[in-house]
């Protein structure tokens, strides 16, 4: 369960730069057709549903995994947002809140993240638990009504419109409105039928029973409601001469003075957002085609980067490796190719930024380097190092992966950092682990540099 639960925090977190951009096209897309609102939102419940995407060089989601699935068994435990600062505020923090002592020791997130699953699915059935109450007793106030055309009835204790059902979907009116607004409302959730809205307001329902914890997804839960009301009265009103739009906006005002309490209802007539409904039938005009234009490349920007993942580490440094030229790398870096192999090769190693790496490639000499000799290293990226020792002959064992701490950078890595009160040995241990880290990425122990 623990890791089901932080599979649906990385999911939100990575929705929740879908949810922040929809909420800004909103704003930059006042004139657009509503319904390309609803698409934007039929986008972001991909997100949430969907447990993979694909990979994109376009993708502007800082990082696919936010919090590492193994995080509680870490020894020193870090997320990683793709946000230098971001991860320069909360790291600290969890480290000295849940970093082990030992390697055989378990730390307090061991214990925390169960809780939280525990918390998290708790919440989730007392909102599925609210949404069936809500039902019962919605269900059970309507019990007693009176047919008024196919799948349409009339009960006194309907003070305003709206739908019930998900598969078997009835209209239920109020029995004492007027014949011309019964007949605005009736067109109104007959619109919602047509276009299947009684199935996407219970599902968005469901979505927010399961991100409950995230208050993006309630904002766009509101949102979406407000949008797929607009959306309907937009194909209503469209072809409504001025007489009948203030009728019809009247009837919006009228059954928003009833509003039903239970919140849970999928569709009502004048349930949500009534004075924006009300503005924007009054002002309805069919909007131009460049504005349409406009909303649906929007739309498509915002699938092609905000609905694929960044490229992990691995496929980046596979990619980089297929792509790179060496015989362009031999004009950029020729002090890393044909050196000497005898006393094996040293790699150096740093870090421009969290998880930007820089490397460079000496012979081995077995003394230390002089500040000069150092400081002068180019910087090659993980992609680069790997094509470029793909060209020597030598065993994974003779390159000596050394981590340095590279002046001209401002970043302190954790292997560069020894706390108070630790031992040597801990300090030294992040410097193997660091090393382990880039041999993987350079795939120095999957069978030989030309895999």
């Amino acid at each position: 369960m623990s890791a089901v639960f932080l599979k649906i925090m990385n999911m939100s977190i990575t929705a929740g730069w879908l949810i922040l951009t929809v909420i800004l096209g909103r704003l930059l897309l006042k004139r657009a057709p509503k319904w390309i609102r609803c698409i934007l939102w039929g986008m972001v419940a991909i997100r949430l549903i969907c447990p993979v995407s694909f990979g994109s060089i376009f993708s502007l989601i800082p990082s696919r995994e936010t919090i590492p699935e193994n995080i509680a068994a870490q020894q020193e435990p870090a997320i990683n947002s793709g946000i230098a600062i971001v991860n320069d505020m909360i790291n600290p923090v969890i480290a000295e809140s849940f970093t082990k002592a030992s390697a055989d020791s378990t730390n307090s997130l061991q214990s925390v993240v169960p809780v939280a699953a525990t918390v998290w699915i708790c919440g989730t059935v007392i909102m599925l638990a609210y949404a069936l109450i809500s039902f019962i007793k919605l269900k059970k106030e309507v019990s007693v009504c009176v047919p008024v055309g196919k799948c349409i009835l009339s009960c006194d204790e309907v003070k305003s419109p709206f739908i019930l059902g998900v598969l078997r979907p009835t209209i239920y009116v109020p029995s004492s409105v007027c014949e011309e607004t019964l007949d605005l409302m009736i067109c109104h959730e007959k619109a919602h039928l047509q276009h299947h809205d009684h199935l996407w307001k219970p599902l968005a329902y469901l979505l927010l029973a399961v991100y409950w914890f995230n208050p993006l997804c309630w904002i766009a839960y509101i949102l979406f409601g407000r949008d797929l009301e607009m959306a309907c009265d937009e194909r209503v009103v469209q072809n409504m001469d001025k007489a009948e739009l203030v009728a019809y906006s009247q009837a919006l005002l009228d059954c928003s003075l009833l509003r039903r309490k239970i919140a849970v209802c999928p569709l009502g007539f004048g349930e949500v957002g009534v004075k924006e409904r009300v503005k924007g039938v009054l002002n309805y005009k069919k909007p131009a085609f460049l504005v349409i234009l406009c909303a649906i490349i929007f739309c498509i920007v915002a699938g092609v980067c905000l609905m694929t993942d960044p490229f992990s580490r691995k496929e980046n440094t596979a990619a980089q490796t297929d792509e790179i030229d060496v015989a362009s790398l031999r004009k950029k870096y020729p002090e890393y190719f044909d050196l000497s192999t005898g006393k094996g090769l040293e790699l150096y190693v740093w870090e421009m930024a969290q998880g930007d790496y820089c490397c460079s490639l000496m012979s081995g000499t077995n003394r230390d380097k002089d500040f000069e000799e150092l400081i002068s290293l180019k910087g090659a990226s993980i992609g680069e190092m790997k094509a470029i020792l793909s060209t020597y002959d030598i065993d994974e064992d003779e390159i000596i992966i050394i981590p340095w701490q590279n002046p001209v950078s401002s970043y302190l890595p954790k292997w560069a950092i020894q706390k108070d009160g630790e031992s040597y040995n801990t300090f030294e241990n992040r410097q193997h682990e660091f090393c382990d880290k880039i041999r993987q990425m350079l795939r120095l122990e999957e069978g030989g540099l030309s895999d």
